[in-house]
């Protein structure tokens, strides 16, 4: 079953084209990597799609407008920056609670103290249950970010640069927590990043967007320097490649050089 579908996706802010004609779909239970230099419409597109920005052209989720998604609560979505300030005095257990509830009027199941210890177990944030949310490391905010999101139970899941603010260990930590809620819940997961060399080895498939969509399909090493050019720009370095199991990956200069 298609969890995602866009066609022919366009939007347009202040008369500016931010992105352009965008066709794409997404398989129930996969992961999508939107990757793209900055400015190249990635977050617009997911706003879009969410609902939170005018667009022409058609979306639907599981089968569903955005709206209507929303309200069967079908949709989850962790922006870039964070929706909670750190000064404010939440307790983690409390945030990912709100989580759970379907307006700011919403009731809590008689069961949410469970449930939401469940939740925090998946992120392996249990023990810091009654800790202040804003004392936390940043990856660890993400952790219970992520908890909050999966408390109301997507079925497909947003994320807007997930790895902002966190350091390099603790975003393969972060990575190979995704693919664990993938695999163990079934949640579809569409990510957005500007590092398509960082996340190549954790998703499914791959979107190229620097406001066309330039390429759709399975995150092989890649090694087209023309592609590169087409979406980082000609002034793009270099896109660095990790996957210990590809041959091929390294290094690889947008002039055409690979180096190891």
């Amino acid at each position: 079953m298609k969890a995602l579908e866009v066609k022919n996706l366009t939007v347009k802010i202040a008369g500016k084209v931010i992105i352009e004609n965008v066709s794409f779909d997404v398989v129930e239970g996969e992961i999508l990597g939107i990757v793209g230099p900055n400015g190249g419409g990635k977050t617009s597109l997911i706003r879009a799609i969410l609902g939170f920005l005018d667009y022409t052209g058609e979306v639907r989720i599981f089968g569903f407008t955005p709206s209507e998604a929303k309200k069967k609560g079908l949709t989850g979505y962790l922006p870039q920056k964070s929706l909670y300030d750190p000064d404010f005095p939440v307790k983690v257990r409390d945030l990912v609670a709100f989580g759970m509830m379907k307006s700011w009027f919403g009731k809590l199941p008689s069961n949410w103290k469970e449930k939401v210890r469940s939740y925090l177990s998946m992120v392996n944030m249990e023990k810091w249950e009654n800790y202040p949310f804003g004392k936390l490391s940043g990856g660890q905010q993400q952790r219970v970010s992520i908890a909050r999101v999966l408390a109301g139970e997507p079925k497909i899941v947003f994320l807007d640069e997930p790895n902002t603010g966190i350091d390099v260990v603790a975003q393969e930590d972060f990575y190979q927590l995704l693919m664990k809620i993938n695999k163990e819940l079934g949640v579809t997961i569409v990510m957005v990043s500007h590092d398509i060399g960082v996340i190549s080895s954790y998703i499914h498939k791959t979107a190229c967007l620097n406001r066309v969509l330039h390429y759709h399909g399975e995150p092989v090493c890649i090694t087209d320097p023309e592609l590169l050019r087409r979406v980082y720009g000609s002034g793009a370095d270099m896109i660095l490649i990790h996957d210990e199991n590809c041959e091929n990956c390294g290094s690889v200069n947008v002039k055409g050089e690979e180096r190891k």
